[in-house]
């Protein structure tokens, strides 16, 4: 209805979900587009001097989406925090379980696939 030719998205689910529809909308991930325009030089380095080292766990349905996995780790660069990569990590990340509903859907499948 709004004839938008993109739509920025932060949930990796949705992007995967917009770019397999075969619509005419193409979506861009928040993560990708911010490296782009860049942060604001008041957040550049603002947490420099912080312990907090985040480990990322690459959603499964975005896994081969490159882009959108060094986006997430470029922002927390130019934050200046540190990160950790996993051992499961990128296109090797592993399914949390909680993608496509599943655990409201079936909650002993997904506490299976989490405990894994």
């Amino acid at each position: 209805k709004l004839d938008a030719q993109e739509v920025i998205v932060a949930c990796q689910s949705c992007y995967g979900m917009i770019k397999k529809s075969g619509g005419t909308q193409k979506p861009v991930s928040l993560w990708k587009l911010l490296p782009e325009i860049g942060l604001p030089e008041t957040l550049r380095g603002k947490a420099k001097n912080s312990d907090v080292v985040f480990t990322i766990h690459d959603s499964c349905s975005t896994r081969y989406e490159k882009e959108l996995q060094d986006g997430i780790r470029w922002i927390l660069n130019e934050l200046g925090y540190k990160t950790s990569e996993p051992e499961h990590t990128r296109e090797n990340t592993r399914c949390c379980g909680f993608g496509g509903m599943v655990v409201p859907a079936n909650p002993d499948v997904a506490t299976r696939v989490i405990k894994r």
